[in-house]
Protein backbone atom coordinates (compact mmCIF):
# COMPACT_ATOMS: atom_id res chain seq x y z
CA UNK A 1 0.00 0.00 0.00
CA UNK A 2 1.39 3.35 -0.89
CA UNK A 3 1.92 5.94 1.62
CA UNK A 4 -0.81 8.46 0.56
CA UNK A 5 -2.92 5.12 0.44
CA UNK A 6 -2.25 4.30 3.91
CA UNK A 7 -2.60 7.90 5.28
CA UNK A 8 -6.14 8.04 3.70
CA UNK A 9 -7.19 4.77 5.08
CA UNK A 10 -6.24 5.53 8.63
CA UNK A 11 -8.38 8.41 8.25
CA UNK A 12 -11.18 6.42 7.11
CA UNK A 13 -10.48 4.17 9.70
CA UNK A 14 -10.14 6.33 12.38
CA UNK A 15 -13.67 8.22 11.55
CA UNK A 16 -15.26 5.15 12.04
CA UNK A 17 -13.81 4.78 15.40
CA UNK A 18 -15.34 8.01 16.47
CA UNK A 19 -17.03 8.47 19.74
CA UNK A 20 -19.41 10.65 20.52
CA UNK A 21 -18.03 13.32 22.87
CA UNK A 22 -21.66 15.16 23.93
CA UNK A 23 -24.96 13.41 24.69
CA UNK A 24 -25.94 10.37 23.66
CA UNK A 25 -27.70 9.86 20.83
CA UNK A 26 -30.40 7.62 21.62
CA UNK A 27 -34.14 6.95 19.97
CA UNK A 28 -37.34 7.32 21.69
CA UNK A 29 -37.60 4.12 19.71
CA UNK A 30 -36.15 1.86 17.35
CA UNK A 31 -36.14 3.64 13.40
CA UNK A 32 -38.00 1.96 10.36
CA UNK A 33 -35.64 -0.29 9.53
CA UNK A 34 -36.01 0.91 5.87
CA UNK A 35 -36.88 4.56 4.28
CA UNK A 36 -36.99 5.34 0.58
CA UNK A 37 -38.22 7.98 -1.71
CA UNK A 38 -39.20 8.08 -5.05
CA UNK A 39 -40.12 10.77 -7.69
CA UNK A 40 -43.43 10.07 -10.03
CA UNK A 41 -43.45 10.99 -13.69
CA UNK A 42 -45.80 14.18 -12.50
CA UNK A 43 -42.95 15.36 -10.21
CA UNK A 44 -44.50 14.11 -6.92
CA UNK A 45 -42.54 12.48 -4.07
CA UNK A 46 -43.60 8.94 -2.67
CA UNK A 47 -41.83 7.85 0.87
CA UNK A 48 -41.81 4.63 1.34
CA UNK A 49 -41.49 3.49 4.99
CA UNK A 50 -40.74 -0.05 6.48
CA UNK A 51 -42.90 -0.99 9.51
CA UNK A 52 -41.42 -1.45 12.73
CA UNK A 53 -42.32 -4.43 15.16
CA UNK A 54 -43.05 -6.53 11.98
CA UNK A 55 -46.19 -3.74 12.04
CA UNK A 56 -46.91 -3.21 7.98
CA UNK A 57 -45.23 -0.98 6.22
CA UNK A 58 -46.52 2.68 4.96
CA UNK A 59 -46.19 4.63 1.60
CA UNK A 60 -47.23 8.15 1.69
CA UNK A 61 -47.21 10.19 -1.39
CA UNK A 62 -47.19 14.33 -1.20
CA UNK A 63 -47.70 16.87 -3.17
CA UNK A 64 -46.13 19.68 -5.21
CA UNK A 65 -46.07 21.81 -2.03
CA UNK A 66 -45.78 19.24 0.96
CA UNK A 67 -48.88 18.38 1.51
CA UNK A 68 -50.08 14.62 1.82
CA UNK A 69 -51.97 13.79 -1.40
CA UNK A 70 -55.33 12.70 -0.26
CA UNK A 71 -56.14 11.06 -3.74
CA UNK A 72 -53.61 8.65 -3.52
CA UNK A 73 -54.60 5.08 -1.93
CA UNK A 74 -58.10 7.20 -0.70
CA UNK A 75 -56.49 9.34 1.82
CA UNK A 76 -52.67 9.81 0.97
CA UNK A 77 -51.22 6.43 2.60
CA UNK A 78 -50.81 3.02 1.25
CA UNK A 79 -50.44 0.78 3.94
CA UNK A 80 -49.68 -2.80 1.50
CA UNK A 81 -50.31 -5.94 2.93
CA UNK A 82 -47.20 -6.99 3.52
CA UNK A 83 -45.99 -8.18 6.91
CA UNK A 84 -42.55 -7.68 8.53
CA UNK A 85 -40.41 -4.81 8.84
CA UNK A 86 -37.78 -6.05 6.24
CA UNK A 87 -40.19 -4.54 3.61
CA UNK A 88 -38.49 -3.37 0.34
CA UNK A 89 -39.82 -1.51 -2.60
CA UNK A 90 -39.43 -0.58 -5.94
CA UNK A 91 -40.91 2.30 -7.93
CA UNK A 92 -41.91 1.63 -11.72
CA UNK A 93 -41.62 3.85 -14.86
CA UNK A 94 -45.55 4.10 -15.25
CA UNK A 95 -45.97 5.15 -11.44
CA UNK A 96 -46.77 1.21 -10.25
CA UNK A 97 -45.61 0.74 -6.98
CA UNK A 98 -43.72 -3.04 -5.74
CA UNK A 99 -43.71 -3.80 -2.22
CA UNK A 100 -41.96 -7.01 -0.79
CA UNK A 101 -41.48 -8.87 2.30
CA UNK A 102 -42.14 -11.44 4.98
CA UNK A 103 -42.59 -14.00 5.81
CA UNK A 104 -46.32 -14.86 5.68
CA UNK A 105 -47.25 -18.32 6.63
CA UNK A 106 -43.09 -19.11 6.19
CA UNK A 107 -42.26 -17.34 2.65
CA UNK A 108 -42.09 -13.67 1.85
CA UNK A 109 -44.63 -11.90 -0.98
CA UNK A 110 -44.33 -9.78 -3.28
CA UNK A 111 -47.49 -7.37 -4.09
CA UNK A 112 -48.25 -4.39 -7.14
CA UNK A 113 -50.12 -1.68 -6.91
CA UNK A 114 -51.06 1.33 -9.40
CA UNK A 115 -49.75 4.53 -9.68
CA UNK A 116 -52.93 6.12 -7.38
CA UNK A 117 -52.69 3.08 -4.67
CA UNK A 118 -54.80 0.91 -5.45
CA UNK A 119 -54.24 -2.77 -5.90
CA UNK A 120 -53.10 -3.85 -9.35
CA UNK A 121 -55.14 -7.32 -9.55
CA UNK A 122 -53.39 -7.88 -12.97
CA UNK A 123 -50.03 -8.86 -11.06
CA UNK A 124 -49.16 -12.49 -10.03
CA UNK A 125 -52.65 -14.07 -9.01
CA UNK A 126 -54.81 -11.36 -7.66
CA UNK A 127 -52.24 -8.75 -7.48
CA UNK A 128 -49.71 -10.88 -5.38
CA UNK A 129 -46.78 -13.31 -5.98
CA UNK A 130 -45.41 -15.66 -3.69
CA UNK A 131 -41.38 -15.78 -3.14
CA UNK A 132 -39.58 -18.93 -2.86
CA UNK A 133 -37.65 -17.60 -0.08
CA UNK A 134 -38.52 -15.98 3.57
CA UNK A 135 -37.20 -13.02 3.01
CA UNK A 136 -35.48 -10.58 0.50
CA UNK A 137 -32.21 -8.03 0.46
CA UNK A 138 -32.95 -5.85 -2.46
CA UNK A 139 -36.50 -5.00 -4.88
CA UNK A 140 -35.00 -3.95 -8.51
CA UNK A 141 -36.90 -3.11 -11.33
CA UNK A 142 -35.08 -3.55 -14.69
CA UNK A 143 -35.24 -0.55 -17.71
CA UNK A 144 -37.44 -3.42 -19.90
CA UNK A 145 -40.05 -3.70 -17.01
CA UNK A 146 -38.61 -6.74 -15.36
CA UNK A 147 -38.53 -7.62 -11.88
CA UNK A 148 -35.06 -8.69 -10.09
CA UNK A 149 -35.66 -10.13 -6.32
CA UNK A 150 -32.43 -10.65 -4.53
CA UNK A 151 -32.66 -12.48 -0.77
CA UNK A 152 -30.10 -14.77 0.51
CA UNK A 153 -30.67 -18.23 1.85
CA UNK A 154 -28.69 -20.98 4.05
CA UNK A 155 -27.00 -24.23 3.39
CA UNK A 156 -27.44 -25.82 6.86
CA UNK A 157 -24.84 -27.19 8.48
CA UNK A 158 -26.85 -30.84 8.18
CA UNK A 159 -26.65 -30.80 3.88
CA UNK A 160 -23.28 -28.52 3.64
CA UNK A 161 -21.06 -29.56 6.47
CA UNK A 162 -21.12 -26.23 7.70
CA UNK A 163 -23.78 -23.12 7.39
CA UNK A 164 -22.93 -20.90 4.63
CA UNK A 165 -25.35 -18.00 2.87
CA UNK A 166 -26.30 -18.47 -0.75
CA UNK A 167 -27.39 -15.20 -2.81
CA UNK A 168 -30.09 -16.09 -4.62
CA UNK A 169 -31.84 -14.20 -7.81
CA UNK A 170 -35.00 -14.07 -8.83
CA UNK A 171 -36.14 -12.61 -12.08
CA UNK A 172 -40.19 -11.98 -13.04
CA UNK A 173 -42.03 -10.62 -15.44
CA UNK A 174 -43.62 -7.39 -15.36
CA UNK A 175 -46.78 -9.04 -14.82
CA UNK A 176 -45.11 -10.99 -12.02
CA UNK A 177 -44.21 -14.80 -13.74
CA UNK A 178 -41.33 -16.27 -12.51
CA UNK A 179 -38.48 -16.43 -15.37
CA UNK A 180 -35.56 -17.36 -13.67
CA UNK A 181 -34.00 -18.52 -10.57
CA UNK A 182 -30.53 -18.41 -10.03
CA UNK A 183 -28.14 -19.54 -7.32
CA UNK A 184 -24.99 -18.33 -6.55
CA UNK A 185 -22.32 -19.99 -4.00
CA UNK A 186 -20.22 -18.47 -1.42
CA UNK A 187 -18.97 -15.34 -3.34
CA UNK A 188 -21.74 -13.41 -1.95
CA UNK A 189 -22.16 -14.63 1.52
CA UNK A 190 -23.30 -11.54 2.93
CA UNK A 191 -24.92 -8.69 1.16
CA UNK A 192 -24.55 -5.07 1.62
CA UNK A 193 -25.88 -3.41 -1.38
CA UNK A 194 -26.87 -3.72 -4.83
CA UNK A 195 -28.00 -0.76 -7.97
CA UNK A 196 -28.87 -1.47 -11.17
CA UNK A 197 -27.19 -0.31 -14.55
CA UNK A 198 -29.10 1.59 -16.95
CA UNK A 199 -28.77 -1.33 -19.24
CA UNK A 200 -30.43 -3.27 -17.05
CA UNK A 201 -26.98 -5.05 -15.50
CA UNK A 202 -26.42 -5.16 -11.92
CA UNK A 203 -24.10 -4.63 -9.49
CA UNK A 204 -24.45 -6.30 -6.04
CA UNK A 205 -21.38 -5.88 -3.11
CA UNK A 206 -20.78 -7.98 0.18
CA UNK A 207 -18.35 -10.43 1.73
CA UNK A 208 -17.58 -13.50 1.23
CA UNK A 209 -18.53 -16.93 3.83
CA UNK A 210 -15.23 -16.58 5.32
CA UNK A 211 -16.02 -12.66 5.84
CA UNK A 212 -12.37 -11.80 4.98
CA UNK A 213 -13.02 -10.70 1.31
CA UNK A 214 -14.99 -8.17 -0.08
CA UNK A 215 -16.75 -9.45 -2.82
CA UNK A 216 -18.33 -7.67 -6.09
CA UNK A 217 -20.22 -9.64 -8.61
CA UNK A 218 -22.32 -7.78 -12.13
CA UNK A 219 -25.13 -9.81 -13.64
CA UNK A 220 -26.41 -9.36 -16.74
CA UNK A 221 -29.75 -8.37 -17.36
CA UNK A 222 -30.67 -12.26 -17.26
CA UNK A 223 -29.13 -12.50 -14.09
CA UNK A 224 -25.98 -14.57 -15.39
CA UNK A 225 -22.79 -13.43 -13.83
CA UNK A 226 -21.07 -11.12 -16.07
CA UNK A 227 -17.23 -12.50 -15.79
CA UNK A 228 -15.85 -8.67 -17.09
CA UNK A 229 -15.98 -8.27 -13.56
CA UNK A 230 -13.38 -10.42 -11.79
CA UNK A 231 -14.30 -13.70 -13.79
CA UNK A 232 -17.05 -16.12 -13.07
CA UNK A 233 -16.72 -16.00 -9.82
CA UNK A 234 -16.98 -12.06 -9.53
CA UNK A 235 -14.28 -10.27 -7.60
CA UNK A 236 -12.97 -10.76 -4.54
CA UNK A 237 -10.53 -8.23 -2.55
CA UNK A 238 -8.79 -9.63 0.72
CA UNK A 239 -8.91 -7.52 3.71
CA UNK A 240 -5.44 -7.14 4.49
CA UNK A 241 -4.77 -4.34 6.62
CA UNK A 242 -1.17 -4.24 7.83
CA UNK A 243 -0.28 -6.49 5.14
CA UNK A 244 -0.01 -4.43 1.74
CA UNK A 245 -3.45 -5.80 0.12
CA UNK A 246 -6.26 -2.95 -0.04
CA UNK A 247 -8.16 -2.57 2.80
CA UNK A 248 -11.93 -3.13 1.52
CA UNK A 249 -14.62 -2.17 4.39
CA UNK A 250 -18.41 -2.70 4.15
CA UNK A 251 -20.45 -0.92 2.13
CA UNK A 252 -23.49 1.13 3.37
CA UNK A 253 -24.65 1.87 0.06
CA UNK A 254 -23.68 1.37 -3.86
CA UNK A 255 -24.55 3.71 -6.90
CA UNK A 256 -23.30 3.16 -10.31
CA UNK A 257 -23.47 5.92 -12.90
CA UNK A 258 -23.85 6.54 -16.40
CA UNK A 259 -20.31 5.83 -17.37
CA UNK A 260 -20.68 2.30 -15.65
CA UNK A 261 -18.02 2.94 -12.91
CA UNK A 262 -19.39 2.15 -9.38
CA UNK A 263 -19.28 4.48 -5.96
CA UNK A 264 -19.09 2.15 -2.66
CA UNK A 265 -20.38 4.45 0.67
CA UNK A 266 -17.97 3.15 3.42
CA UNK A 267 -20.23 2.13 6.47
CA UNK A 268 -19.36 3.43 9.64
CA UNK A 269 -17.06 6.08 7.87
CA UNK A 270 -17.64 9.38 5.84
CA UNK A 271 -15.81 7.62 2.87
CA UNK A 272 -16.41 6.88 -0.87
CA UNK A 273 -14.78 4.43 -3.00
CA UNK A 274 -15.24 4.48 -6.74
CA UNK A 275 -14.34 1.67 -9.22
CA UNK A 276 -13.83 1.52 -13.24
CA UNK A 277 -16.11 -1.13 -14.74
CA UNK A 278 -13.66 -4.08 -14.45
CA UNK A 279 -13.52 -3.37 -10.44
CA UNK A 280 -10.19 -1.72 -9.93
CA UNK A 281 -9.90 1.63 -8.03
CA UNK A 282 -10.40 4.53 -9.87
CA UNK A 283 -7.13 6.33 -9.02
CA UNK A 284 -8.53 9.31 -10.75
CA UNK A 285 -11.01 9.92 -7.89
CA UNK A 286 -10.11 12.24 -5.00
CA UNK A 287 -7.13 10.39 -3.16
CA UNK A 288 -6.19 6.72 -5.12
CA UNK A 289 -9.84 5.98 -5.24
CA UNK A 290 -11.48 7.23 -2.26
CA UNK A 291 -12.86 10.58 -0.85
CA UNK A 292 -13.55 11.61 2.51
CA UNK A 293 -15.87 13.95 3.16
CA UNK A 294 -14.38 15.69 6.59
CA UNK A 295 -16.02 17.84 9.26
CA UNK A 296 -15.03 21.25 9.30
CA UNK A 297 -13.99 22.30 12.27
CA UNK A 298 -13.61 18.28 13.40
CA UNK A 299 -15.87 16.94 15.58
CA UNK A 300 -16.52 13.42 16.50
CA UNK A 301 -19.87 11.67 16.16
CA UNK A 302 -20.86 7.92 16.97
CA UNK A 303 -19.86 5.77 14.08
CA UNK A 304 -23.26 4.98 12.82
CA UNK A 305 -23.79 8.54 11.65
CA UNK A 306 -20.97 9.20 9.70
CA UNK A 307 -22.25 6.78 6.45
CA UNK A 308 -23.39 8.87 3.73
CA UNK A 309 -25.91 6.64 2.96
CA UNK A 310 -27.74 8.03 0.45
CA UNK A 311 -25.56 8.50 -3.03
CA UNK A 312 -27.31 9.49 -6.07
CA UNK A 313 -25.15 9.97 -9.76
CA UNK A 314 -26.07 12.93 -11.95
CA UNK A 315 -26.05 12.20 -15.48
CA UNK A 316 -22.64 14.25 -15.80
CA UNK A 317 -20.98 11.52 -13.30
CA UNK A 318 -21.23 13.99 -10.22
CA UNK A 319 -22.15 12.59 -7.15
CA UNK A 320 -25.01 13.84 -4.51
CA UNK A 321 -24.61 12.56 -1.71
CA UNK A 322 -26.40 12.76 1.78
CA UNK A 323 -26.55 11.20 5.36
CA UNK A 324 -23.18 12.17 7.09
CA UNK A 325 -23.25 14.03 10.13
CA UNK A 326 -22.63 17.73 10.44
CA UNK A 327 -21.58 19.66 7.28
CA UNK A 328 -21.19 15.88 5.37
CA UNK A 329 -25.12 16.47 5.49
CA UNK A 330 -25.65 17.02 1.93
CA UNK A 331 -22.26 17.68 -0.13
CA UNK A 332 -22.33 17.31 -4.10
CA UNK A 333 -18.56 16.09 -5.89
CA UNK A 334 -17.68 16.47 -9.58
CA UNK A 335 -16.80 13.49 -11.54
CA UNK A 336 -13.07 13.75 -10.09
CA UNK A 337 -14.05 13.75 -6.97
CA UNK A 338 -13.65 17.51 -5.62
CA UNK A 339 -16.04 19.20 -3.86
CA UNK A 340 -18.67 21.36 -6.16
CA UNK A 341 -18.03 24.84 -4.58
CA UNK A 342 -21.06 25.69 -6.74
CA UNK A 343 -23.14 24.09 -4.35
CA UNK A 344 -24.41 24.67 -1.31
CA UNK A 345 -22.01 25.87 1.10
CA UNK A 346 -18.70 25.32 -0.39
CA UNK A 347 -20.01 22.10 -1.60
CA UNK A 348 -21.75 20.87 1.43
CA UNK A 349 -25.12 21.75 3.38
CA UNK A 350 -25.54 20.97 7.05
CA UNK A 351 -29.07 19.74 6.71
CA UNK A 352 -29.04 19.14 10.28
CA UNK A 353 -28.38 22.70 11.90
CA UNK A 354 -31.47 23.78 9.33
CA UNK A 355 -33.71 21.41 11.57
CA UNK A 356 -33.63 18.31 9.26
CA UNK A 357 -33.41 14.83 10.61
CA UNK A 358 -30.55 12.90 9.12
CA UNK A 359 -31.26 11.98 5.79
CA UNK A 360 -31.51 8.50 4.94
CA UNK A 361 -32.63 8.59 1.75
CA UNK A 362 -32.60 11.11 -1.32
CA UNK A 363 -34.48 11.57 -5.12
CA UNK A 364 -33.86 14.05 -7.63
CA UNK A 365 -36.61 15.04 -9.59
CA UNK A 366 -36.47 16.31 -13.46
CA UNK A 367 -35.56 19.68 -12.78
CA UNK A 368 -32.55 18.79 -10.12
CA UNK A 369 -34.86 19.04 -6.86
CA UNK A 370 -33.66 17.47 -4.63
CA UNK A 371 -35.68 15.68 -2.10
CA UNK A 372 -34.28 14.03 1.38
CA UNK A 373 -35.83 11.86 4.09
CA UNK A 374 -35.26 11.41 7.54
CA UNK A 375 -36.15 9.86 10.58
CA UNK A 376 -37.32 12.61 13.51
CA UNK A 377 -36.69 10.84 17.12
CA UNK A 378 -37.84 13.58 18.96
CA UNK A 379 -41.36 13.54 17.17
CA UNK A 380 -41.71 9.83 16.04
CA UNK A 381 -41.93 10.89 12.52
CA UNK A 382 -40.51 11.15 9.07
CA UNK A 383 -39.49 14.47 7.98
CA UNK A 384 -39.01 15.37 3.99
CA UNK A 385 -37.18 18.41 3.33
CA UNK A 386 -36.96 19.67 -0.50
CA UNK A 387 -33.44 21.80 -1.86
CA UNK A 388 -32.90 23.17 -5.23
CA UNK A 389 -30.53 21.83 -7.63
CA UNK A 390 -27.84 24.52 -6.18
CA UNK A 391 -28.39 23.23 -2.25
CA UNK A 392 -30.70 25.78 -0.97
CA UNK A 393 -33.23 24.89 0.98
CA UNK A 394 -36.63 25.18 -1.06
CA UNK A 395 -39.22 27.23 1.74
CA UNK A 396 -42.40 26.43 -0.66
CA UNK A 397 -41.99 22.95 0.47
CA UNK A 398 -44.02 22.03 3.18
CA UNK A 399 -43.58 24.34 6.01
CA UNK A 400 -40.16 26.17 5.36
CA UNK A 401 -39.08 23.57 3.62
CA UNK A 402 -40.26 20.47 5.49
CA UNK A 403 -42.84 18.33 5.76
CA UNK A 404 -43.90 15.38 8.02
CA UNK A 405 -45.76 12.47 8.66
CA UNK A 406 -45.98 10.12 11.39
CA UNK A 407 -44.29 6.40 10.87
CA UNK A 408 -45.92 3.23 11.03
Amino acid sequence: MTSHRAAVWALVLAAGACLLSGPADAEASPPPSLLETSIDQRGRVLVAVAGRDRGRPRIVRLGGTGQVDASFAGGGTLRPRVDGSAAHFAFQRDGRILVAGGPRRGRAAMRRYRADGRPDRSFGTDGAVRLPVSGVEQLMVQPDGHIVVLATISCSRNSCGFTVNHLVILRYSARGRLISQRIEYSELWSMDAADMEPSGRFVVSGSDWELAYHSFARFLPSGVIDPTLGGWDGLDIPEGEGSGEEIVPNAAALEVQPDGKFVLSVKHSPALMRRNRDGSLDTGFGEGGTVVCEAQPPKTYPPERLSLGAVVALPDNSLLVAGGAGPCGLARYLPNGTLDRSFGDAGKVDVEAQGMARPRSMSVDAVGSLFLAGWDRSTQSVEVARYSASGQLDGGFGSAGFASFAAP
